[in-house]
């Protein structure tokens, strides 16, 4: 999935806040596992994709209904 450029930049912004973290809990001596960008926002953008080709496949259903409908009013006269 290709991101537009405001998810490039969130996603940039939360690979250094998580970086941030990891490196001050292993200051504080602690396992370093901060993951702000893995599974959750994988999950969400996966559900955007989702939503946005269900959309686009609902939007062709609608166009094609659309065509044959004119199709068979053009070709009643």
């Amino acid at each position: 999935m290709k991101l537009n450029y405001f998810q490039r930049i969130m996603f940039s912004f939360l690979e250094v806040i998580s970086g941030i973290l990891n490196l001050v809990t292993s200051l504080l001596g602690m396992s370093p596992t901060w993951d702000l960008d893995g599974s959750f926002l994988k999950r969400r953008m996966d559900t955007v994709y989702f939503n946005q080709i269900s959309k686009t496949a609902t939007d062709r259903g609608n166009a094609e209904h659309e065509y044959r409908e004119r199709v068979n009013e053009l070709t009643a006269r």
